[in-house]
């Protein structure tokens, strides 16, 4: 949760009640790119236990989860994940924010990860990263490089001036090195993900992710 600023204190709540339930040793020992199906499908299921908690979604979940799993448990946030790089509709229409506590939902979030950071393609770019943040796993550049690109095309919004009612995008100040990866998934098929400035600017991989839009 020290991932989430914004945790409500009911799901923090129920987070401390049920804790002792959950059962991590149920998760295998391997990064998410070396899983199988089977793997996946019960790192979803113990997603799921935890959503099946009062106050908790899938977003919360993993985000708690991750930091016990760095390499196995990707952070499925409500709007950059499945708001955003699962939803067809965007970036046409603004990602949605919906709480997601299904597991087939969870699993197929899982299996879309899985199979764009595995892309033949995309191997020499995991590369670079990797020797520029060698501490961090693929789930970890991947999740910096789509975040930096989803914010990229859908910017957070801020008041205008106070009390006004119109928003302005918050601006970059970011500049680092042009990376490319592409997505497989439906959503952003043929879509090149690139870091924050698009194709042709500059991006780093470093630095902490803000995961404050949403709470669970």
């Amino acid at each position: 949760m020290l991932i989430n600023s914004r945790v409500a204190a009911q799901a923090a709540t129920s987070v401390y009640r049920n804790g002792g339930t959950l059962d991590l040793r149920l998760l295998t020992d391997k990064a998410l790119e070396e899983t199988t199906d089977e793997d996946r499908q019960v790192a979803a299921s113990v997603i799921g236990t935890m959503t099946s908690w009062p106050w908790v979604g899938a977003s919360l979940a993993t985000k708690t989860l991750h930091k016990k799993r760095p390499a196995l448990i990707p952070v499925l946030d409500n709007m950059a994940i499945f708001g955003a790089y699962m939803n067809p509709h965007w970036p046409e229409k603004p990602a949605l924010a919906d709480t997601i506590k299904a597991v087939p939902h969870i699993k197929d979030a899982l299996d879309w990860i899985a199979r764009d950071i595995t892309r033949s393609e995309n191997e020499s770019v995991w590369t670079q990263l990797h020797a520029t943040e060698p501490q961090r796993s693929r789930i970890e550049l991947f999740d910096m490089v789509w975040w930096m690109y989803f914010r990229q095309v859908e910017p957070v919004s801020i008041p205008t001036e106070q009390g006004s009612k119109g928003s302005r995008p918050v601006p970059s100040t970011t500049t680092p090195t042009p990376i490319q990866v592409r997505a497989w998934n439906p959503a952003a098929a043929g879509k090149p993900l690139h870091p924050k400035g698009g194709p042709g600017t500059s991006s780093s991989a470093g630095g902490a992710t803000d995961w404050g839009d949403d709470q669970a």
